[in-house]
């Protein structure tokens, strides 16, 4: 059957009383753990007035006869902490019927903590914001090393995963520190001519799996790739300068070019292919098949 909406999805303002409600309902099963960050980081949006009306859901499952809260797991523990909220929040209800704990798992897939605030960059700052370090550091860096992350880890797959999973990698001491590296090979902007052709989320994935390998690599690596200083026109990093300089991501601000644009998962293993051989102290040409694996960074 799925699951079906019960009656019409109701508004009311939040209320302690109505987010402790909410808190203490017993959850869907498997539902991930409070996240105390994420909380926090929710609490910076709450301060800086970045909440829309939030959305709350429950369903009553006909196989173990109970009902559980779908979705506010972390927005109702926030809420519940303030007898009076910095600003007014209004929650959006809704209640749902389902058969089995299999529509219940259904059901809860489709939510998204993106919705309850601005937009994913608001997201990404907030996260960023709960380390000095990470909050000095441009929009632009924090969004696109975001990005990054989560493509290196699900591949084209990574935008089904809700905008503060994937920035939840901002709290990650590893990945900070690759972010702050990111910012020192990248600079502020992507408009500078010495790093625009690394100026991409598939190639700073590629960065992010090198990274993880050999941090002293990786940034002669990638600095070489950056000015295209490799000791012959054959070495791994000027094989990738050249093709990168050559190249635009399909679907990108630079698919306006008649020409010359690859996949961001081409990208992605390209520059993987050319790490790899550079670390091997082999040559490379760049082969790329669409049905091959992504290889693994070495």
């Amino acid at each position: 059957m799925g699951y079906e909406l019960v009656g019409t999805p109701k508004t009311e303002k939040v209320t302690q009383s109505l987010a402790i409600k909410f808190r203490d309902m017993d959850p869907v099963p498997h539902d991930r753990p409070l996240n105390p960050k994420r909380v926090e980081a929710y609490r910076k949006m709450l301060a800086a007035g970045l909440f829309r009306p939030v959305q709350w859901a429950t369903v009553h499952c006909n196989e173990t006869q109970a009902t559980y809260r779908v979705n506010g797991k972390h927005t109702s523990n926030l809420f519940a902490e303030y007898e009076e909220l910095p600003q007014p929040i209004h929650a959006t209800i809704e209640h749902y019927h389902c058969d089995d704990i299999d529509d219940v798992a259904r059901l809860y897939a489709t939510f998204d903590s993106r919705a309850q605030v601005r937009t994913t960059n608001d997201i990404n700052r907030a996260f960023a914001a709960i380390d000095p370090e990470l909050s000095e550091l441009p929009t632009k860096i924090i969004n696109l090393c975001v990005t990054a992350i989560a493509y290196c880890k699900h591949g084209d797959q990574y935008a089904q995963i809700p905008a503060a999973e994937r920035a939840e990698c901002l709290l990650d001491e590893n990945n900070k520190m690759f972010v702050a590296w990111v910012h020192a090979v990248l600079g502020n902007s992507g408009n500078k001519e010495s790093s625009r052709l690394l100026w991409r989320s598939s190639v700073v994935a590629a960065m992010h799996a090198s990274y993880q390998k050999s941090r002293r690599d990786a940034n002669e690596f990638w600095l070489a790739v950056r000015d295209g200083t490799g000791s012959t026109p054959k070495t791994p990093d000027r094989v990738l300068n050249r093709f990168l300089l050559g190249k635009a991501v399909l679907g990108s601000k630079t698919s306006r070019h008649s020409s010359g644009l690859v996949s961001p998962r081409e990208m992605f293993v390209k520059c993987l292919h050319a790490w790899n051989a550079w670390r091997r102290d082999t040559t490379t040409d760049l082969k790329y098949h669409a049905q091959a694996k992504i290889p693994a960074a070495v």
